[in-house]
């Protein structure tokens, strides 16, 4: 399957993605109020209340549903990334990943787990609502549940494709024009966002307004840290994780690049001496360089700054 390479403005400028997801949970807000004020009026102040208030659904829902439509919109920037710089893989555990990856039916099946699992949960759990509100609120979280898994998912294979190519036979200058910086850049935007999406899910549902069904109790609580239990660690070694391919990759490219060098330099008129530190000097100045990029920069800093807050967070209330 040939990849199409999307335009950049789709992969850096994400505000598009964002106002779409917060349209769609300002449309489905605005309406199921309509609906629950129609036909359940008695519920119809506390419904708008914990909609927009108290799980804070227009933000959250914003952030998951626009997310989601950006990784789905732009899921061939990484292997067409791949495929680009090293032509066609042919190695057997890539495609396989790459199958997966684009897999719309496991994707659907492995979101549709996490949302049966999420209705169950809010079922037991119990929104301080009755009736048709009460169902609209699970039916809302259950959407989050299966955007959040879906980007989950997608973030697994991209690390498992990048593995694949981590043994590969580098045999091009790949490290001067840092053909795999976008990769990077990429998955940190998203992973961040994740985070922030999640750090604020925490907030809306572990202490949100339930009343939790008298057979299971407020034990039922510890559940609604499941989301962070299960993706927490999956976002923050996502995070970093290219960055741990590159640099094989981009080492393998500086010793490629430095037999080129050796090569054009024996044919220049330079003492033995001159030429052994010419090499010298440009390993150094070549792998200084790839520790530059690939140390923890700036643009990491949001991801830890959000994982802080969300700890602190969570025991400054508890």
């Amino acid at each position: 399957m040939k990849l199409k390479e999307p335009k950049s403005r789709h992969i850096f400028f994400l505000m598009n993605s964002f106002y779409y997801g917060f349209i769609i949970s300002f449309i489905y807000g605005v309406l199921t109020s309509l609906i629950v004020y129609i036909f359940q009026n008695s519920e119809f102040e506390k419904y708008v209340k914990d909609f927009f208030l108290t799980f804070n659904s227009l933000i959250l829902g914003g952030l998951v549903f626009g997310i989601t439509y950006q990784i789905y919109g732009t899921q061939g920037y990484v292997p067409s990334t791949i495929e680009k710089t090293f032509g066609e893989i042919n190695d057997k555990t890539y495609k396989e990943h790459k199958r997966r990856f684009f897999s719309l039916g496991r994707s659907l099946k492995f979101s549709a787990t996490f949302i049966i699992a999420s209705f169950v949960l809010y079922l037991f759990a119990k929104f301080s609502l009755s009736g048709i509100a009460e169902y609209f609120m699970i039916f809302y979280g259950c959407a989050l549940a299966g955007c959040g898994v879906y980007g989950g998912r997608k973030l697994f294979y991209i690390a498992q494709m990048l593995e694949a190519i981590r043994n590969i036979n580098v045999k091009e200058d790949i490290f001067s024009d840092d053909k795999f910086r976008g990769v990077t850049t990429y998955v940190n935007i998203i992973t961040t966002i994740c985070t922030i999406a999640l750090w604020l899910h925490i907030q809306a549902y572990y202490y949100g307004d339930f009343k939790y069904h008298e057979l299971v109790g407020e034990s039922l609580k510890i559940f609604m840290l499941a989301p962070a239990i299960i993706a927490l660690p999956v976002l923050v070694i996502f995070n970093f994780y290219p960055k741990t391919v590159l640099k094989d990759l981009y080492t393998k490219s500086i010793n490629f690049k430095q037999k080129e060098l050796q090569k054009s330099i024996e044919k220049k008129e330079l003492t033995e001496f001159e030429k052994i530190q010419y090499l010298k000097d440009m390993d150094k100045i070549s792998r200084d360089e790839l520790k530059y990029r690939l140390r923890v920069a700036l643009n990491d800093l949001p991801m830890a700054i959000t994982i802080l807050i969300m700890i602190l967070s969570l025991f400054i209330k508890t």
